[in-house]
C-alpha cells in the first residue's frame, strides 16, 4: 500500500519542475527515502521521472555495489566467497531488503572460522547473539566445534546440535558512518549448501 503521503510529494516534484525532475542527483536522495512503490508513484508524473526512477533501480540493486557498502575491497571479498563457498541469498536483490544495513552470509561451518577472521581483519566487532556465544568469536568457533564432536560421540542433545548457529558482525559504514551488521548463517551438510548456491548472488 502507497504512503499516504506519496501523491502529495509526486504532485509537489511536478510542481517543481524540470530543476528537480531533471536532476538525478536530487531524485536519487529522495528515491532513498521511498518505499519501491513510492518511487514507481512518482515515475508516472512524466518521462524524465520515469526515466530516472528507472535508472535508480538499476543502481540501487546493483548486488556489487551493494556490497561495497559493507566490503569497499569487493575483490577480496569475492575471492573470499569463491573460496569459502559463502553465499548471499537472492532475496537480498527484492523488494526494498536493497535499503538494509545488514546482509546474510550462508557457509558450511568448516569455512566459518576463516569467514569470521575475515570482518574482524576488516573492521567489524563480533556481537554475541547466543548464550553458548563469548566475546570471543575463534573460542566461540572452538567451543562449537566441540559441541559438535560431542554431538556425533553421542554426548550431546540433538536439538542442540541442531539449532542454526548465527553470528553477527558491526562496523562502522565507510559512506555514511552508520553500523553495517553482517550475519553469518552456518548450514551443517553440503546438500543444504547445494541448496543455498542454486538461489544465491
Amino acid at each position: 500500500m502507497l504512503h499516504s503521503h506519496s501523491t502529495t510529494q509526486a504532485s509537489s516534484i511536478t510542481l517543481l519542475g524540470p530543476q528537480v525532475i531533471g536532476n538525478h542527483v536530487i531524485l536519487d536522495r529522495m528515491f532513498a527515502f521511498l518505499s519501491s512503490q513510492d518511487i514507481l508513484s512518482v515515475s508516472r508524473t512524466c518521462r524524465v521521472a520515469n526515466a530516472n526512477a528507472k535508472s535508480y533501480f538499476r543502481r540501487a540493486r546493483d548486488i556489487n555495489r551493494r556490497l561495497k557498502c559493507f566490503f569497499p575491497d569487493l575483490t577480496t571479498f569475492r575471492a573470499l566467497q569463491a573460496r569459502t563457498g559463502a553465499v548471499i541469498p537472492s532475496s537480498m536483490s527484492l523488494d526494498d531488503r536493497y535499503r538494509e544495513d545488514k546482509i546474510e552470509l550462508h557457509v558450511l561451518r568448516p569455512q566459518l572460522l576463516e569467514l569470521g577472521k575475515f570482518l574482524l581483519a576488516n573492521g567489524y566487532e563480533f556481537r554475541p547473539s547466543a548464550p553458548y556465544q563469548g566475546s570471543n568469536f575463534e573460542d566461540t568457533c572452538s567451543r562449537l566445534t566441540r559441541s559438535i564432536a560431542l554431538w556425533q560421540g553421542g554426548s550431546m542433545n540433538y536439538a542442540i546440535h541442531h539449532r542454526i548457529p548465527r553470528f553477527f558482525f558491526v562496523r562502522r559504514s565507510v559512506d555514511d558512518g552508520n553500523d553495517v551488521a553482517v550475519e553469518i548463517t552456518t548450514v551443517r551438510s553440503s546438500k543444504v549448501g547445494n541448496m543455498l548456491f542454486s538461489r544465491a548472488l
